[in-house]
């Protein structure tokens, strides 16, 4: 069964950095970011709403193509909005297994210095104002669209910049269920995690705990 993938969560988490490791092996893998770039440099003076026009066209693109020849699809995304949530639900009823990963970080200040060092580092700018939307309705959107998919997976990416480490699992939800939960989840970040853990623990039969 192919699968649609979504790789969310605040600007620096770790998203493009972990997408391919996450993705099924052959996924196409979309980063909205990267497109963006793609298309400022091709045409430095287009407007905002264009730009975000051009980026969402290309996106239907690789939509098209994935569901054209049944492939796996990933898309990251900073979940500010319900979109792929309503696209997840689209490629459900076509056949996809769905997943949603969602990157933590311990607070907006985290986020605003990984993406101070990412431009630093030659890559891609995001203005502050930016940055605070997409870390507080990321998780607005992450309580509100959970229940959404067939598989959802909370990690914490409190320590991805550092070289080689993968992002700690949290909590796993499969068809309603929580399947597993992190022993020590981090005092930063118990309160979202309890919040999903409550959204499906009307459905919680069986518990697995994982270990760090």
């Amino acid at each position: 069964m192919p699968q649609y993938l979504v790789v969310a969560g605040p600007n620096g988490a770790g998203k493009s950095t972990f997408s391919q490791h996450f993705s099924r092996p052959g996924a196409l893998i979309f980063d909205p970011d990267e497109q963006k770039y793609k298309v400022e440099k091709q045409y430095p003076d287009i407007s905002q709403e264009a730009l975000e026009s051009e980026v969402t066209r290309k996106y239907n693109a690789f939509e098209l193509k994935a569901l054209g020849s049944q492939l796996h699809l990933t898309v990251e995304t900073n979940l500010r909005n319900d979109f792929l949530a309503d696209r997840a639900e689209f490629f459900h009823e076509h056949g996809y297994e769905t997943r949603l990963i969602y990157m933590l970080l311990p607070d907006l200040s985290t986020s605003m210095d990984r993406v101070n060092l990412r431009v630093k580092q030659k890559g891609h700018f995001v203005d502050a104002d930016s940055i605070k939307t997409n870390f507080e309705k990321g998780l607005e959107n992450l309580v509100s669209i959970a229940h959404r998919f067939d598989q959802l997976m909370i990690l914490s990416g409190a320590n991805t910049s550092l070289e080689k480490t993968q992002p700690q699992l949290l909590l796993t939800v499969k068809d309603q269920n929580i399947a597993q939960k992190a022993i020590n989840v981090p005092l930063w970040c118990l309160d979202i995690v309890q919040n999903i853990e409550e959204l499906f623990s009307s459905n919680n039969l069986t518990r697995g705990r994982s270990r760090d």
